[in-house]
């Protein structure tokens, strides 16, 4: 049970808790515990799924910007300043 909430991304001492837990015959409470571990999980997913999206139209952005001839340096910001401005 620990490799597979591993493999699910649960935290370690998450996941040795509950495999602990359903070894001890509360499978019971591991199925609440896995319930809410799988919540967090997703919510984490569909964040970062958010941000590479971003990244995505941000890169492909830069990229026709560039085969169409533009210079890099104004294209690529930090933050809200340009690269030759740091």
């Amino acid at each position: 049970m620990l490799v597979g909430l591993r493999r699910l991304d649960v935290p370690l001492g998450e996941a040795a808790e509950l495999a602990g837990l359903c070894a001890d015959g509360q499978c019971d409470r591991v199925a609440e515990g896995v319930r809410a571990a799988i919540a967090t999980r997703r919510n984490e997913i569909a964040r970062r799924t958010r941000e590479l999206a971003g990244l995505d139209a941000e890169l492909a952005r830069l990229d026709a910007a560039l085969a169409a001839g533009a210079q890099p340096r104004p294209l690529i910001q930090v933050g809200r300043k340009e690269v030759g401005d740091v």
